[in-house]
């Protein structure tokens, strides 16, 4: 069996995420200095919130923008670490309008289907070992794609 990135040495995620804290924790000083010390993730994570909540994107754009400026932490764990955040932002704002009856469920189903095959098979076959600066240049690429699309 490969590695799993980011499962660590004990081959679980969720001892890894445990271990991730506690270090986090440890080396802050404690639960609240910790917290303190992410006070720039918890202001980003508000004003993606609030981005997402208002036009429905921005998540993984904004957050992924932002770890590539601010931090040294390598393209693959951005983009993963990114994912994760939007994983969880996307389900809050998706119930919201799914309950106003906004989601055309046919359209999600195979537009989610196929991306989420398309997105596991790359991730898992291709992704890693795609260089860091190719990955830097396609994400600066879309987002001026992205954003000139939305002046016409």
């Amino acid at each position: 069996r490969g590695a799993v990135v980011g499962v660590g040495e004990s081959g679980s995620a969720y001892i890894n995420f445990m271990e991730q804290f506690q270090q986090r924790i440890d080396k802050a000083g404690g639960v609240k200095e910790a917290i303190w010390a992410e006070r720039e993730h918890l202001v980003l994570g508000f004003f993606v919130g609030m981005l997402q909540g208002t036009v429905g994107v921005g998540g993984g754009v904004l957050v992924t923008t932002y770890m590539s400026m601010a931090t040294d932490m390598e393209v693959h764990r951005i983009c993963a670490t990114a994912l994760l955040a939007t994983l969880v932002t996307n389900t809050a704002v998706c119930s919201h309008h799914f309950a106003q009856g906004n989601v055309r469920l046919r359209v999600a189903a195979v537009l989610g289907t196929s991306a989420m095959v398309a997105s596991y098979i790359t991730a898992k076959n291709i992704s890693l070992s795609v260089p860091e600066g190719v990955i830097r240049g396609f994400i600066a690429t879309a987002l001026v794609a992205s954003g000139a699309s939305m002046l016409r």
